[in-house]
């Protein structure tokens, strides 16, 4: 049990568990959870798209994570830039304290 944990959670095994990194948007976490929304959904998403852009390389050669890129290609710029800044301001946060 205790490698297919560390496979889901982390992608460590570069997809031999798993076929794609266990991430989600808010809206599968407010979907499976009884969640509620006082903002932290919008810094999901940041965080979400985020990391998506930053891993897009590897992901574009993934079959089932290409479809993700695919959908950040076409964000409207503005979209993105938003996702960006917000991810960018918390993290900058958590690292700064």
């Amino acid at each position: 049990m205790v490698p297919n944990v560390f496979g889901m959670s982390q992608f460590a095994d570069g997809g031999l568990i798993t076929t794609k990194p266990y991430i989600s948007g808010s809206r599968y976490l407010k979907k499976m959870g009884d969640y509620e929304d006082d903002g932290w959904g919008e810094i999901w998403d940041a965080l979400y798209w985020h990391f998506i852009a930053e891993h897009s390389d590897a992901f574009r050669e993934n079959p089932r994570m290409k479809v993700m890129v695919a959908m950040l290609d076409r964000m409207k710029p503005e979209v993105r830039e938003n996702h960006r800044e917000k991810a960018r301001e918390f993290l900058s946060r958590l690292e700064n304290g």
